[in-house]
């Protein structure tokens, strides 16, 4: 029993002057120094972030981007709704929806040019290049999109759909109608040289696509900046909002 009772109390001293000695002191005032320095570091790794992300110009971006394809829609669908929002990443984000009456090949073409209004009107937004030229430039942080990659480069849309929503629509319906086209006129895709075809066909649909969204973008603009305004404001709308700001421009 005192052989256990000696022991237990050498060991309560071993361990006293062990965490008081200057050594595990030293340690331990590092360790708390260390500590002290990342948890100052987290709100300022947040500033940084949230400078890097510049989320008031990118939520100005997104809501033109949005707005280009409401207006375009408008022409021919529905609009049923249009909003941006905020995501999980403290990036900005946009959903437009349309219904759509489709009755013919040229319809579908349409749904071609109101899927790439998207893109095109980021064409003509300063603010989005000047984001974008910051992040890569003055923070080293790679382009999500490339600029030249919208303006005459089919072989972006068709190379980099599966990444891009909206390039991936206009993809997929441009396959359908070449597809359409191509079936109808009893040509069998299965042949290498008709399959050629059929892309060389997909790419002239995609290029007149994004010739019209362009040039509709460039009419369209009052409307398109007074819809992006109140997406801006508001971060949703209903179709009348929609409706009635469309025809307030005009």
């Amino acid at each position: 029993m005192k052989v256990n009772k000696i022991m237990k109390k050498y060991i309560k001293l071993s361990i006293f002057l062990a965490l008081t000695s200057s050594l595990q002191l030293n340690c331990a005032f590092n360790a708390a120094k260390k500590i002290g320095k990342t948890v100052c570091a987290i709100p300022l790794t947040a500033l940084t972030v949230d400078y890097a992300r510049m989320n008031s110009s990118e939520k100005e971006c997104v809501a033109k981007h949005e707005a280009g394809h409401t207006v375009i829609q408008a022409q021919r669908a529905q609009i049923m709704s249009t909003k941006i929002e905020e995501d999980s990443m403290n990036s900005y984000t946009g959903l437009s929806y349309c219904r759509m009456n489709i009755q013919s090949l040229d319809d579908l073409k349409y749904v071609i040019t109101f899927n790439i209004a998207g893109p095109a009107q980021d064409l003509r937004d300063t603010n989005w290049l000047k984001r974008q030229n910051f992040m890569e430039s003055e923070l080293g942080l790679p382009l999500t999109r490339t600029q030249k990659s919208l303006s005459d480069d089919l072989e972006f849309i068709h190379g980099n759909q599966p990444h891009e929503s909206d390039l991936k629509n206009a993809y997929n319906f441009a396959y359908k109608i070449a597809e359409h086209e191509f079936i109808t006129s009893h040509k069998d895709l299965n042949n290498p040289i008709i399959r050629k075809q059929c892309d060389d066909r997909v790419q002239e649909l995609l290029l007149q696509g994004l010739q019209q969204a362009k040039t509709l973008v460039q009419q369209n603009q009052p409307q398109i900046n007074a819809v992006a305004q109140a997406l801006y404001d508001k971060e949703y709308l209903t179709g009348d909002e929609v409706r009635a700001i469309i025809e307030s421009c005009k």
